[in-house]
């Protein structure tokens, strides 16, 4: 015990500073990688938070804004096929304007002409000069020029007994229509027109150019201009007198053997494709080419231009065709430019 008289002595303490060792230093920087993983672990986990609800929003968006996007896309859609369609419609819209221009030029020319002109009047008079009865419908304002030609293609006044002249004022001047007992010869201004837009027609469904829609326009001047003189516009058709079978016979038109007739049904439906197989007398034997439930008596058969024949070329590759070679795919028309005939020429034996 101490007493309380002796004087108090304050003692301070006594501090040690020990310096870590390596195992210290080891805890230490254990300490640091724990918290950078802590920082690390809180980062990716901010970030994934972020990227949740950002998608969570984003959906809701999405899902306010598809309609219009379905509408954009079918606004899309609908433009491309439109600018597709323009070279076509162009290409159409040229076609009958130029078909239009044709019909007012022949008849500003033959109504102002100073002289008529003969030149279709003798071409149709000339196809049925070999018939026994030939009855020539035309203008009464014809009547005069039918008269010098028939002079001058049969000198023999015998021989004009067998034509009869009747006129027609539903004919237009120049053109004509001739009836004999083997067909008949349509050489109406309005039926070649006829024939000029169903030949340009065909053309028309062709496409010349790249896929982009660029039209190659000399080629395709040249293509329509190709069909319009590929042939006489000059129709010649008879009319069906009997069915046997798969024979359709015929009174006309004035063919060759293998030539293409198309059979118009009583129905108006597409007309049937027939190759002419032989004659007898004035006859004409034909066989159809595809289903003849339209055909009946009186039936219209009209002859094509040309010989059977099928269209060729690299646009052919992965179409599907029938056995005329017409597409049966739903792919539009072929555009092929090449018809090649069926029927080749006999090779030289030498």
């Amino acid at each position: 015990m101490t007493n309380k008289n002796e004087p108090c002595t304050y003692r301070f303490p006594t501090i040690t500073c020990t310096l870590p060792d390596a195992g210290d230093a080891a805890h230490l920087d254990g300490s640091e990688s724990l918290a950078q993983k802590v920082r690390e672990a809180e980062r990716l986990a901010f970030e994934e938070a972020f990227a949740q609800g950002r998608d969570a929003s984003l959906k809701d968006e999405q899902e306010k804004v598809r309609p219009l996007h379905d509408v954009l896309t079918r606004t899309d859609l609908a433009v491309r096929a439109h600018r597709q369609q323009i070279p076509d419609q162009c290409q159409h819209d040229a076609v009958r304007l130029a078909l239009a221009l044709a019909k007012d030029l022949i008849d500003y020319e033959l109504t102002h002409r100073s002289e008529p002109y003969d030149g279709i009047l003798r071409a149709a008079i000339e196809r049925v000069a070999g018939q026994e009865q030939i009855k020539i419908r035309g203008n009464p304002a014809d009547r005069k020029t039918i008269d010098t030609i028939l002079a001058d293609l049969f000198p023999d006044a015998g021989r004009l007994d067998k034509f009869q002249i009747s006129a027609d004022p539903s004919i237009q001047a120049g053109g004509c229509l001739i009836e004999t007992d083997f067909g008949v010869v349509d050489a109406r201004i309005e039926g070649q027109l006829d024939a000029v837009r169903e030949r340009l027609a065909v053309a028309d469904n062709q496409t010349y150019g790249d896929p982009a829609g660029e039209i190659d326009e000399e080629e395709w001047l040249a293509h329509l201009t190709h069909r319009v003189e590929s042939g006489a516009i000059i129709k010649s058709y008879g009319h069906v007198t009997q069915v046997v079978g798969l024979v359709v016979e015929a009174n006309g038109p004035m063919v060759q053997l293998g030539t293409i007739c198309d059979i118009y049904g009583n129905d108006g439906t597409r007309p049937v494709a027939a190759e002419v197989l032989g004659f007898r007398d004035k006859t004409v034997l034909m066989m159809p080419l595809a289903e003849i439930r339209s055909i009946g008596p009186g039936s219209r058969v009209v002859a094509r231009e040309g010989k059977a024949s099928v269209s060729v070329g690299a646009n052919l590759f992965g179409r599907v065709i029938d056995g005329l070679g017409h597409p049966i795919d739903g792919q539009g028309p072929l555009g092929t430019r090449i018809d090649y005939p069926l029927y080749a020429n006999p090779i030289n034996p030498l």
